[in-house]
């Protein structure tokens, strides 16, 4: 156990700012889409299209499955971070950031504003 425990903080280097910076992005990035996504669902604005998400749902509820879903989003995450896949991480990041957190910004935006903004 204490070899593994030494390799794991062998790989936590922290004079690797761009590995660094990519997972507190991808962290923020995850709770933001696992915020909006518990309250797209809630509100009833959306429906989940995650087939595995969806029977996740159904068994446990909301709050849980999309708790579920984050943790192992992060876990994932944290592991490339660990085995210094900083570009896989950063690729997975922006695709997250992009297709995921913006898409929702924009909803809730024309929720409010009670508008609707063709880009």
């Amino acid at each position: 156990m204490e070899y593994i425990q030494r390799k794991i903080f062998q790989r936590l280097d922290i004079s690797v700012p761009f590995g660094n910076a990519i997972v507190l992005v991808f962290l923020i990035t995850q709770f933001f889409d696992g915020a909006s996504t518990y309250i797209g669902l809630r509100w009833g604005i959306i429906t989940e299209i995650n087939l595995l998400i969806c029977w996740l749902i159904s068994v446990t509820g909301i709050s849980i499955a999309i708790a579920v879903a984050k943790i192992v989003a992060i876990g994932l995450g944290i592991m490339l971070h660990l085995i210094n896949a900083h570009n896989a991480l950063a690729i997975c990041t922006v695709t997250c950031l992009f297709f995921l957190a913006l898409p929702w910004i924009y909803l809730f935006f024309c929720i409010v504003t009670d508008s609707v903004l063709l880009i």
